[in-house]
């Protein structure tokens, strides 16, 4: 029997453990397309999990929701027409989504920039002072 030297015995101890660990982990995410898709026709059990955004439901494949959506828009800028002085924590309790959320619609969709701790308008220029 061929005796195998220490580094040897450590680089294929390496390999047989990365080996077992990329099975396993395929076989784990291939059990669960499995458990998700049982309404779906059986071709689609062999499909490869892309992600954790996907899930088989049915026919079709749903990924997350958006938050940003006029509902969602229309209520922050009442919110904020209404008190210009609100925070941030209490825009995103009051609409129901996250703080970057709140911060993303606030500078992208409504235009807006937080001066002395009041929302307003980005029209400011150095001539209206």
């Amino acid at each position: 029997m061929y005796y195998l030297k220490p580094y040897e015995r450590m680089i294929l101890l390496v390999i047989l453990l990365a080996a077992t660990c990329f099975y396993v982990s395929f076989w784990w995410k291939r059990r669960r397309l499995v458990e998700l898709s049982k309404d779906v026709p059986s071709w689609s059990n062999y499909l490869p999990l892309v992600g954790h955004a996907h899930r088989f439901i049915g026919d079709t494949t749903r990924r997350p929701v958006s938050t940003i959506v006029d509902k969602n828009v229309g209520k922050m800028k009442l919110v904020i027409l209404n008190d210009w002085q609100i925070k941030q924590w209490e825009i995103a309790n009051d609409v129901g989504i996250c703080k970057k959320r709140v911060n993303e619609i606030i500078n992208e969709y409504l235009v807006k920039t937080n001066v002395s701790a009041r929302w307003i308008p980005k029209m400011l220029t150095p001539f209206n002072g």
